[in-house]
């Protein structure tokens, strides 16, 4: 079984907290912040979405949750594909080294203040589930790529391949009879 402890996963998620309130404070007392981590796609996307979580009730709410994701997740190409993992079979060492359960972080961190502030939140920790396992089940096209553009020509590419197969399908049945 995969032992929490040596991964450091608790000291991460109170590390991103700790900034979070830190921002948030700092934010409160009228203070400009500017939020820009080393490549700017992980950490940045983490703390800006958290502390507009604890800053506006809107993002409290599932319609605000979502909005949220994908203004500070999918639209500015947060790399889905890569850090999750999905479809490595490569021998490339580089795609395994982008590997990294950043957005399942981010999910956890919700889940704490969730824990904290029950009654501040429009949403339960099923739908933090709920999220989790769409992820991992990629069940829908929005987790499933590293940017818009490649979701783009992922869901055509898709289309296509059911066109084809729905013309070639109806053909032989039309030639069969």
């Amino acid at each position: 079984m995969f032992n929490v402890r040596i991964s450091n996963w608790l000291r991460h998620t109170k590390i991103i907290l700790d900034g979070v309130i830190r921002m948030a404070k700092a934010m409160v007392e009228g203070v400009n912040v500017l939020v820009h981590c080393s490549d700017g796609w992980d950490r940045t996307a983490q703390l800006s979405s958290l502390c507009q979580i604890v800053l506006d009730p809107y993002y409290r709410t599932i319609k605000g949750f979502e909005i949220l994701i994908e203004k500070e997740w999918t639209s500015v190409g947060f790399k889905f594909e890569h850090r999750c993992g999905y479809f490595v079979h490569s021998t490339s060492h580089q795609l395994y080294n982008e590997t990294s359960p950043v957005f399942i972080q981010f999910l956890d961190c919700v889940w704490q203040l969730l824990q904290q502030f029950p009654k501040e939140f429009e949403f339960t920790e099923v739908f933090l589930l709920d999220l989790y396992k769409t992820i991992c089940e990629c069940k829908f096209g929005t987790f499933l790529k590293n940017c818009d553009r490649e979701r783009r020509v992922y869901f055509f590419s898709s289309l296509l391949i059911f066109i084809l197969f729905f013309f070639f399908f109806f053909f032989s049945i039309f030639l069969d009879c």
